[in-house]
């Protein structure tokens, strides 16, 4: 398998090449150059195999890396060390709720890793894969991390105490949830390095942008294909699991993750796709009406993770839909209204999408509490508020993505009215203050966040690679 961009200004690479490059020479996205179709025998096998998570996982890679690179064994003790210390048996958790007008779903609780987000999933093997090709590079390499919440915490975690792998990760600075930012501050190794930037999540990518291409540079943000090539494990699984044609109802901020859905679809998996915004909607916009515009003011919401104007990953979802030449003419403009026949061919793949105003997300958070007596966060209550108003299901069994514990976010659902004393609410935040903690440094508005950014990089790479 080679990889292309989805501008279409390079020639066919290897999957090694994408890890270690972050965005692709011409500015777009690295993407497989053909999407393989699963035939129903493999689909049909592999349920019979009621295979594991991780088992999963490793089916998926192996679609999209083939064992020049990484070879079989090589995968699977990557995959095991990348999820052994998930904190559930299976991995995944699931557990069947009713949303406020007590319709039935099943929640996938993706949130059973080392930061209790779903960012763990995919950025745990993300970690394994870079300092296996570091090792065989002799080379040391620098991970650039913006994050609008999870993300950070994630990567770091993945990462820790690598020798021959830095992180560098920029952060909202007043704009991410006390936990989040705890989780940030609570990694003491040498090779990370976190920023509390004076701007907005869309605001701190600029300066990240502005470094690629880099040589040994790279990112493990959504505009990493290793992190949407390893969220597609997730479509299959839970498919697998349940043996039927499933509904999935994803809450979506970069588009990552609704990506990773299409492209499930794409290889043959039964599913339908509902995708939540909040009211940063670039993203609902899209999908509903057909036009292609980046930027806005960004509102800060409870689901602050999904607090995002600049969706990149549609980007992957037009290359899907159309081709390079295509997508380069839309997402070079400010605004573009996409074609009826290439919407048409999107619809197919993503049913519908729903923008949960802020008082919403609160209410959800509120009524799911009383009906069921089990927290979710604000993120997934964009989307339990979208399948309770929705009408256009298809399936008999539908899935609500959790994308993080509600731990994280204990303030927020104070807000929605639900006393910290009904749940164990502060349980995670009194945990990690009761650890060490270092004072991150401070991008300030005004200054050249770009130049701040690149002597950090060149002060990591000019190292000894025995430091």
């Amino acid at each position: 398998m080679k990889y292309v961009s989805t501008r279409g200004g390079i020639s066919p690479t290897s999957y090694e090449e994408t890890l270690f490059s972050g965005y692709a020479p011409d500015g777009g996205l690295y993407m497989p150059e053909t999407i393989p179709k699963l035939a129903d025998l493999t689909i049909e096998q592999w349920k019979l195999a009621k295979l594991s998570y991780p088992q999963v996982v490793e089916k998926i890679v192996r679609l999209f890396v083939t064992e020049e690179e990484i070879t079989d064994q090589e995968l699977t003790d990557a995959v095991e060390r990348a999820y052994e210390k998930f904190n559930a048996a299976e991995k995944v958790g699931f557990k069947d709720l009713k949303s406020p007008n007590g319709k039935s779903f099943v929640l996938a609780q993706l949130y059973h890793g080392r930061t209790v987000s779903f960012k763990d999933y995919a950025l745990s093997l993300a970690g394994q894969f870079i300092d296996h090709f570091s090792k065989k590079r002799k080379t040391r390499t620098v991970i650039l991390v913006g994050t609008s919440g999870d993300t950070g915490s994630a990567a770091m975690d993945a990462v820790k105490g690598l020798r021959l792998v830095d992180i560098v990760v920029l952060y909202p600075k007043g704009k991410i949830s006390q936990v989040q930012e705890l989780q940030m501050t609570s990694y003491l190794d040498k090779n990370i390095h976190v920023y509390a930037v004076e701007g907005s999540s869309d605001d701190l990518d600029v300066p990240i942008k502005e470094c690629f291409p880099q040589h040994n540079v790279t990112s493990i943000n959504s505009i990493s294909w290793t992190r949407v090539m390893i969220q597609i494990a997730h479509y299959v699984y839970f498919y697998l699991r349940e043996g039927n044609e499933i509904d999935v109802f994803v809450p979506t901020g970069a588009a990552g993750n609704i990506t990773a859905g299409i492209i499930a679809r794409l290889l043959g998996i039964p599913i339908n796709l509902f995708c939540a915004t909040n009211v940063n909607d670039n993203v609902e916009i899209f999908f509903n009406s057909g036009v292609y515009e980046m930027g806005g003011v960004v509102e800060e919401t409870p689901a602050n993770a999904m607090d995002i104007r600049y969706p990149y990953n549609v980007e992957r979802i037009f290359y899907l839909f159309t081709d390079a030449e295509t997508t380069l003419n839309i997402v070079t403009k400010d605004k573009s209204h996409i074609s009826a026949a290439t919407k048409s061919k999107i619809s197919n793949s993503v049913r519908g999408t729903f923008k949960a105003e802020t008082s919403l997300i609160y209410d959800t958070l509120k009524h799911t509490w009383e009906l069921n007596h089990f927290m979710i966060c604000p993120h997934t209550a964009t989307a339990v508020a979208y399948y309770d108003r929705c009408s256009s299901s298809v399936a008999k069994t539908v899935y609500i993505i959790a994308t993080a514990s509600p731990l994280k976010f204990p303030e927020s659902i104070e807000k929605a009215g639900i006393s910290s004393n009904l749940w164990n609410a502060y349980e995670l935040r009194d945990q990690l203050q009761s650890t060490p903690k270092i004072i991150p440094e401070v991008m300030r508005k005004g200054t050249d966040w770009r130049q701040t950014l690149q002597a950090k990089i060149d002060e990591i790479l000019n190292r000894s690679l025995q430091e």
